[in-house]
């Protein structure tokens, strides 16, 4: 059954938010906690990304906190601003006109020259967010966006509190408590699941060589460091990890 938050948004088809500033279009995604939709800014006249957030923030004070320390880095989809209509938030982002990396992965499996150069924009992002004291808590190759030029840019650092189990590690969902090692796991992930097609066996994360040898060793390598089964293997930082990506 569909909550009022989402009957609000959807059944009612609201067509503006932001005290009439922003259209809202067609849908791009949604789960069972916010959807994201196309939708234009009218006093810019500039194509944006749109976040409806039907649950999971109840302090408004707390969202603006949040959207205000996100990085702005250059491999960060650029936060414009975000509001409330009745009572439930909004935020509004900037709107790529490319593709996400799930859907190049929806194709087969990705170059290794490709899924490296990802990879090293995506730990870019994460570099400054940690610097910063922010985490992602939600990498997952919907979540990196890719530029007409080839560039890949993080979107979606949480606001809410759903998070999807399948990039996320055993750790980090046993205590509900994400770090920046989380993060890190969650891009290891994403980069063998890019080569390979397939998500890594927890038990034996190991694979990546026998599935893919056309893969670089220095590649393969940090990949199946970030997502050693014994939590020390690991890497502590976006910096170290991406400086062992480039060095290999």
């Amino acid at each position: 059954m569909e909550t009022q938050h989402k009957r609000d948004y959807c059944g009612h088809g609201i067509g503006v938010v932001g005290d009439g500033r922003y259209e809202l279009r067609g849908v791009l995604g949604r789960n069972a906690m916010s959807e994201v939709r196309d939708g234009w800014d009218l006093k810019m006249s500039r194509p944006v990304a749109i976040k409806l957030l039907y649950s999971g923030v109840d302090d408004p004070l707390l969202l603006e906190t949040h959207v205000a320390a996100q990085p702005t880095g250059r491999h960060v989809v650029v936060v414009h601003d975000l509001g409330q209509h009745n009572g439930l938030p909004f935020i509004v982002m900037e709107r790529l006109p490319g593709v996400s990396l799930a859907d190049c992965m929806a194709r087969g499996p990705l170059a290794p020259e490709f899924v490296e150069v990802v990879l090293e924009d995506v730990l870019d992002a994460l570099a400054e967010a940690h610097s910063v004291g922010v985490l992602h808590r939600d990498i997952k190759p919907a979540n990196i966006l890719l530029t007409t030029r080839g560039e890949a840019k993080l979107a979606d650092f949480r606001v809410e509190k759903m998070l999807d189990a399948a990039y996320f590690t055993a750790e980090g969902m046993a205590s509900k408590a994400a770090t920046e090692v989380d993060d890190l796991y969650a891009v290891g992930v994403v980069g063998y699941e890019a080569l390979t097609g397939r998500r890594p066996s927890v038990q034996a994360p190991g694979m990546l060589a026998l599935l893919r040898p056309d893969v670089p060793p220095g590649l393969a390598a940090v990949i199946e460091q970030a997502i050693a089964c014994e939590p020390e293997r690991r890497f502590y930082q976006a910096d170290e990890m991406r400086a062992a990506l480039i060095g290999g």
